[in-house]
């Protein structure tokens, strides 16, 4: 994104509408930024909290997860695919998929 205050809208943004599904069921938000985990029980994430950066991460159902998470050194925000699968094809296939909803659900 082109500026601090755009890329913490857009974050701002994805935390009011968070999506149910990222091309599979979305089972829980880490908000690395805010330091929460709607996995656990109080609501705290159980990991390092870094409120200087915007950081996403959609745990999903199959072991998928993606992460959003703004550029420490550019103006950009950066998304990762973690899939698992038996085989490089299917593996290649899910995070795909799991792609192209990560940029229409959720950075649209």
């Amino acid at each position: 994104s082109p500026s601090p205050s755009t890329t913490e809208n857009l974050f701002n943004d994805i935390r009011k509408n968070l999506p149910s599904q990222i091309h599979f069921k979305v089972l829980s938000v880490q908000d690395i930024t805010l330091g929460t985990d709607t996995a656990e029980a109080d609501g705290q994430l159980k990991g390092t909290k870094t409120p200087t950066t915007e950081h996403l991460i959609f745990k999903l159902e199959g072991g998928h997860s993606a992460m959003i998470r703004a550029s420490g050194t550019e103006p950009k925000v950066k998304y990762y695919i973690e899939t698992q699968a038996s085989t490089m094809k299917d593996a290649q296939e899910t995070a795909a998929l799991v792609k192209r909803a990560t940029v229409e659900s959720v950075l649209r």
